[in-house]
């Protein structure tokens, strides 16, 4: 967090999730209630989702300590995203997961009928909105999901949606508009890292002769560099 020597990490006790606050010098701790996802660049507020839904969908990314609630719901009118504010810990849902399939139906995905989840979720460095990647559970077991990519208003409302051809990955947002992802960039190009607007969802493909597979990406500060891993290439 921005404070000095402060940090916030998620937890468990009592039966339910949170979240503390810790000042690892002085030793002062809150305990927030609800497990966190990501924080804004300025430690005000935090975005949550279920997480053991993510559980359900893949262990490593998600809770096991409960059982999901909704988990014979496939898209809950009651589950989605929660922005809570992390002076005072209340939070409000700003977004159900009906909401967001209903959203992508009207703009023609085959969702309706599909289990989905939150995987990942992020603020811009602003947090005046956040994208997520909305994905469907495996049918049958072992299948591939497929992946949407929507951004929201942090205040709630504000959907935009950005097809991906069913695939993206990693990502980083390099400013309040700006998002790089590993992405369907268009249906006839296939998967690159492409930087796409938030506002327009204008795209451009960096370099595809250096990135030529997926990886993790971040820019530094200064937006100069961006730093880039891959999985092994079979060479």
């Amino acid at each position: 967090l921005p404070q000095p020597d402060t940090c916030l990490y998620n937890t468990f006790g009592d039966r339910a999730f949170g979240c503390t606050i810790h000042n690892v010098t002085t030793g002062a701790q809150r305990h927030l209630p609800r497990a966190v996802t990501n924080v804004a660049q300025d430690g005000s507020k935090a975005v949550c989702v279920n997480m053991p839904r993510i559980y359900d969908f893949r262990p490593g990314y998600g809770y096991e300590e409960i059982k999901d609630p909704f988990a014979d719901v496939a898209a809950p009118a009651d589950d989605g995203v929660y922005l809570m504010d992390l002076a005072t810990g209340d939070s409000r849902m700003i977004l159900s997961l009906a909401e967001a399939v209903d959203f992508l139906a009207a703009h023609g995905e085959e969702i309706i009928g599909r289990k989905v989840v939150i995987n990942h979720i992020t603020f811009n460095p602003s947090a005046s909105r956040y994208l997520f990647l909305l994905r469907t559970f495996p049918n049958p077991p072992g299948a591939a999901w497929a992946t949407f990519l929507l951004t929201a208003d942090a205040a709630g409302g504000g959907l935009r949606h950005h097809p991906v051809q069913g695939a993206a990955s990693h990502y980083h947002w390099r400013d309040d508009d700006g998002m790089l992802f590993w992405a369907w960039a268009t249906a006839a190009d296939g998967q690159q890292l492409v930087l796409i607007s938030d506002r327009t969802d204008e795209r451009r493909v960096l370099d595809r002769s250096f990135f030529r597979s997926d990886g993790h990406c971040s820019y530094s500060g200064d937006r100069r560099w961006l730093l880039y891993d891959s999985y092994p290439d079979g060479s």
